[in-house]
Parts: C-alpha cells; sequence; structure tokens
C-alpha cells in the first residue's frame, strides 16, 4: 500500500505493520475503556431464591459476581471496531509517510486511536449521525486528522526532499500491492 516512496518502500511496509499491530491492540483497550462491561448477577425474583431463578431461565451467571467492577469484553464487535480505528490510523499514516520519525507515528498511532473513539461516541451518540460504511468516521477523520499532524510536524526539509520521489520500480511496487 504504501510503497510508492523510492526511499521508504521498505519501511513504510515494516512501520505500516508496526502501527497496525499497535493500533488493533490499543484501539480494543480503548473501546474497552470507553464500553465498560459489567457482571449479571443472580437475583431473587419475587419470592423465588436466586439459584430457581438461574434454572428457570437457563442463563449462565458467574459465579464469582462482582456487578461493580468493569471489565474489557474481547469480542469479534469490539474486534471489528478497532479494525475501523486501524484504518484511520493508517489513513493518516499515508498522509505523513516520509516525513516522520517511527516514534512520532507510534504516539500518533496512541493519541488518534483515543481521539477517533471518542469521536465516534460524540458522533453517534450525541450528535446523532448515521454512518452505514463509517465513511465519515474512519476515513475522513482519518485524513483530516492525517493533515492536521502534517500541520503540525510541517518540515520544509523534508518536504522539498529528492527522496520523496518515485521510481518506476516503486510505482509498479505501489500498482501491485
Amino acid at each position: 500500500l504504501m510503497t510508492f516512496l523510492k526511499k521508504y518502500g521498505l519501511s513504510a511496509v515494516s512501520l505500516n505493520m508496526l502501527c497496525s499491530v499497535l493500533a488493533i491492540q490499543w484501539g480494543i483497550l480503548v473501546y474497552g475503556f470507553l464500553h465498560p462491561s459489567y457482571d449479571l448477577c443472580a437475583v431473587s425474583v419475587g419470592n423465588r431464591s436466586a439459584e430457581d431463578a438461574v434454572v428457570q431461565t437457563s442463563v449462565l451467571y458467574n459465579t464469582n459476581c462482582y456487578p461493580n467492577f468493569p471489565w474489557i469484553d474481547i469480542s469479534l464487535g469490539t474486534m471489528l471496531d478497532a479494525e475501523f480505528a486501524v484504518a484511520a490510523v493508517l489513513i493518516s499514516f499515508g498522509v505523513l509517510l516520509g516525513t516522520t520519525s517511527p516514534l512520532q507515528l507510534i504516539f500518533m498511532t496512541l493519541i488518534e486511536i483515543v481521539l477517533f473513539n471518542v469521536n465516534k461516541i460524540i458522533g453517534r451518540s450525541y450528535l446523532g449521525a448515521v454512518d452505514a460504511g463509517d465513511t465519515i468516521f474512519v476515513h475522513m477523520f482519518g485524513a483530516f486528522f492525517g493533515l492536521a499532524i502534517s500541520r503540525v510536524l510541517y518540515d520544509e526539509n523534508a518536504a522539498t526532499s529528492p527522496k520523496a520521489s518515485t521510481t518506476p520500480t516503486s510505482d509498479l511496487f505501489s500498482m501491485i500491492g
């Protein structure tokens, strides 16, 4: 994907993988921090005991129930949300390719995942935005976040560097990828 620059092709692939791996793990944790799950404990229903309620409803409750202690749910939904957050990070990564160090990319990844999740909560919960394909939340946020970071980290020497050009080989690999 990010192999079109002649001097950054191989590093772009490895940094792409590094940011993806870090972002998916951090995305699952941040989603869990912002959407905590709680245990469901069996309670008395009417004049029946809690054990009878469990047997009748055939619901499995946690035997060591702590209803006030939140935990992070790792399910298909949380992993899909983390994948969408990674897509936003990689869009921003494409804006910054060749102008940042690996440490700056890692720091950007950690910050962007948190802001992406907060943006989704504000957009869906408070503004009532409906985004079926996550076009607004993923692509627009990733592009504008990348532009904002590129404005903050702007360096004229990096922008006018001869390393920031392409070769026919790098263009071919970019097209194949």
